[in-house]
């Protein structure tokens, strides 16, 4: 088939290229000449890297505005969808839940149920959503009926069978279960899962392989195996939502910390207190050993993070954001033990399943100029109404640096970590006054490591000014629970220690701040 798009095409993809190349060209020789002129002057330092940074970090993104509005009925031109690959997608998506329900809903069940007990000390406030566990109050018999309801939204939702209402049912099972715990300990960034599945709800991705198409097909109404722009639209909406998530936080660090965020030690910084919040966990290859390419990979990540968006849009361009989503995610997960496995997993949507498993079907593949689209958002009202909701609304949420449920900016760990933390270490007196040292590991896999973090974090906090009476009842629950992978304690220890960030011994303790003791004789009733 003869490529409709002209030749030219090709600049968008290389002015793009182009100002990548010019930027960190520039972040490189400026950010070292700013380090030699301010040698003895770390303050100043500070200030010139983080206005050059800015300054800089605008002039690229103006530079990027013109090329888009340029080249924009180019990146306003895409290949029609097919009904293969949009059903496809809904198959690998509901299929991965479905595969994992056996292992995943019983830990989601028990990690949401682990929140009823908490005391109200617990809680934070969710921006815009403090009225939600009112509403929608979290009891036992409730998140029992949600999980049940889940995994029926979810084996509907695969099959096909009343796929719309199954994948929305998913959706409102969903956003309880993954909502309500938000209000403990912190917000946890799995929006995205509800996010995808909307779309899915309001696009035609039952046309093939589902109940409702082999039901259609009997009564005459058969799907023609044809291409178009309905098929295709979800997967852009897809798109730019992953920009979204991936943009605000490279934006972020960048306008925040600047190029100190990647060009200094603060990756190394960034890995050691992870560890720490995993109670120790350690990758197989310790990266923080080696200043190149720590330093290297952090400005990678602020690349890939910034340019993912604008290299996605265009199809020229597009195989190079993939790879590098790729590499950014198991990346994460070699080094600080975090994978969004639902946001990797939504990397299938790239994949042209029609052309790989379906060459001789004579699916009709044509490019279509996004501009004319009167007759397709008049029959598609919903979706593109539900796309234009959830891509305001987070553009809107990472302008303002909103964290909140089910709209927020993802984690931007935008701050410059100091070479020091606080850690909170627990440890266990036996009947005969012998101390033993306790795991956080019970803890973490009953919270979850970062929701369990937070709480530490209300406990430091508390200390600090001096109000730790406070959470004297969220302290006493934790000691319960250690309890129970101890029968034999009859008392808990807690200590918040000083440890050093600056060197490879993560476990260096420099500092006991205070020792708190708890008897749990006087919590068990």
């Amino acid at each position: 088939m003869q490529n409709p798009i002209p030749f030219f095409t090709k600049s968008y993809a290389r002015l793009l290229l182009l100002i990548l190349l010019i930027l960190v060209s520039v972040w490189l020789v400026g950010y070292w000449f700013i380090g030699e002129c301010y040698i003895n002057q770390e303050e100043i330092r500070l200030r010139a890297q983080l206005l050059f940074t800015r300054a800089t970090l605008i002039g690229a993104f103006i530079s990027y505005l013109l090329i888009a509005f340029k080249y924009r009925s180019q990146l306003l031109t895409t290949t029609n969808g097919t009904a293969i690959n949009l059903s496809f997608f809904r198959l690998i998506y509901f299929g991965f839940f479905t595969v994992g329900a056996l292992f995943f809903l019983p830990k989601l069940w028990a990690q949401t149920m682990a929140y009823l007990e908490l005391p109200d000390s617990a809680m934070i406030e969710v921006l815009f959503m403090d009225w939600l566990p009112y509403v929608a109050p979290h009891t036992s018999w409730l998140v029992t009926l949600a999980v049940v309801l889940f995994f029926i939204a979810i084996l509907c939702s695969f099959v096909g069978f009343k796929t719309k209402w199954a994948i929305l049912l998913f959706v409102l099972c969903g956003f309880y279960l993954f909502g309500i715990p938000n209000f403990y300990g912190k917000i946890n960034h799995n929006h995205h899962i509800l996010w995808f599945a909307v779309i899915l709800a309001f696009s035609p991705c039952e046309d093939r392989w589902s109940v409702d198409a082999w039901l259609r097909k009997k009564r005459g109404k058969a799907i023609k195996n044809r291409a178009t722009f309905a098929y295709q639209i979800p997967f852009i909406m897809i798109w730019c939502l992953m920009g979204i998530i991936y943009f605000f936080p490279g934006f972020w660090k960048l306008w925040i910390s600047g190029l100190d965020w990647a060009l200094t030690d603060n990756m190394r910084n960034q890995m050691n207190y992870k560890w720490i919040q995993l109670d120790g966990w350690m990758p197989w290859f310790r990266l923080d050993h080696y200043p190149f390419l720590y330093r290297s990979l952090g400005l990678f990540v602020l690349i890939f993070e910034v340019f993912f968006i604008g290299f996605v849009l265009h199809y020229r361009t597009r195989l190079m954001a993939i790879l590098g989503g790729l590499l950014f995610h198991f990346g994460s997960w070699l080094f600080m033990d975090i994978f969004f496995v639902i946001l990797v997993l939504a990397y299938s949507s790239f994949v042209p399943w029609d052309r790989i498993f379906f060459k001789d079907k004579g699916v009709e593949s044509v490019l279509l100029p996004i501009k004319n689209l009167n007759g397709f958002y008049a029959s598609n009202k919903m979706l593109c109404w539900v796309g234009a909701i959830l891509i305001g609304g987070n553009t809107l949420f990472g302008i303002a640096h909103w964290n909140s449920w089910p709209f927020t900016v993802y984690p931007t760990f935008e701050t410059m970590l100091a070479t020091s933390t606080e850690d909170l270490v627990y440890r266990g007196l036996l009947e005969n006054g012998t101390s033993v040292p306790l795991s956080k590991s019970p803890l973490i896999a009953h919270f979850s490591s970062e929701r369990f973090w937070a709480m530490e974090e209300k406990i430091k906090s508390a200390h600090k000014t001096s109000s730790l009476s406070n959470e004297q009842d969220l302290l006493g629950h934790l000691c319960i629970l250690l309890r129970d992978s101890n029968t034999n304690i009859k008392s808990v220890i807690i200590e918040l220690e000083q440890r050093s960030l600056d060197t490879v011994q993560v476990k260096e303790v420099t500092e006991y701040i205070f020792v708190k003791e708890i008897r749990l004789d006087s919590l068990i009733k």
